[in-house]
Formats: structure tokens, sequence, C-alpha cells
């Protein structure tokens, strides 16, 4: 896929490919979401316009614009991945998986969102998010994890060792 998206990417000059992580420099001109889909059994990072890092773990899609504009931040992610969120005051970034939305509030964190799974999990290592589960907001501290079940449709919180959930990046 490294060399496929090298292909397709070289004619934009506002993204860089360096081994396996795309950087996004570009923040004019029109927004274009893209659609990154890692396969099974690869990893990728990628670096958004507004510095945010994200490492998407294998079998994973991320839907993100070129750069952002209006009022937040917002991707889309179907599968795990590891968020270094640069903060901004003024447009709060979040996360969409389908079935809960992560409000972040600069900081690190993983979220592993599987359709074919029935957990959905956010687990906190800094900072703080607020996720929202069926209508209800959770906010959630450093070293914490959210579950949210789709068979029982249980949330849970609880404080765990983040290093057993992030150490795959």
């Amino acid at each position: 896929i490294k060399e496929n998206m090298q292909a397709v990417l070289s004619q934009d000059s506002s993204v860089i490919v360096n081994r396996n992580e795309l950087k996004h420099t570009e923040t004019t001109g029109r927004s274009i979401i893209n659609k990154l889909v890692v396969p099974k059994g690869g990893e990728f990072a990628i670096v958004l316009a507004d510095g945010t890092k994200i490492w998407l773990n294998a079998d994973t899609r991320l839907k993100y614009p070129t750069f952002f504009t209006g009022d937040k931040r917002e991707v889309e992610l179907e599968g795990e991945a590891y968020f270094e969120v640069q903060h901004d005051d003024k447009m709060p970034f979040i996360v969409k998986t389908s079935k809960s939305a992560i409000r972040v509030y600069g900081t690190s964190f993983n979220v592993k969102a599987y359709p074919t799974q029935e957990q959905t999990a956010a687990t906190l290592e800094e900072g703080k998010i607020q996720v929202t589960c069926r209508g209800k907001s959770y906010d959630i501290t450093p070293g914490s994890q959210i579950t949210y079940n789709t068979t029982n449709r249980k949330t849970e919180i609880k404080e765990v060792d983040t290093e057993l959930y992030t150490s795959w990046k």
C-alpha cells in the first residue's frame, strides 16, 4: 500500500510520504476528504495539517480532511488508532466511530472500534476526552478506559494500565 500511496499522492505538493508516515502540510485552498485504508497486517502513521499525529493499526480506515475548516476538527475511524491531538480551544477535535463520538481536549489516547467486534473502547493516557455513547456523555480521566458493549448496551469506565492498550503503536 505504501508504494501505491506514493504513486497516487506524489502529484500533491501538500503531502509528504516518508516510509510508513503520511504528512499533510497544506492549509489553504479547498479541503478534500481523504480515506486512508490500512490493510490487515499493516500499520501506518499520519500527521494532519493541524499537527495531530495518528497511528493506525492493521485493518483500519480513517476519513479525514486535508485540512480543517469551520468550528471543529472531525475525523471518522473504523478500526484502531492512537491519537496525539494538538490542542485548539477554538476548534475541538472529534473522533467519530459507528457507536460513539469522542471529543478531545488536546491529549493522547487509543480508540478501538472495529465494526465486527461487539465492544468499542477508548483508553486515555494523558489529557481529557469526553465520550458520547447512545446520547449520554462521559468525561474520561488519564489512566482510564471506557468501553461500550453493543450486545448488552452497557457502558463501563475503569482504571487500566494504559500501556497494555497502547503499546502496539
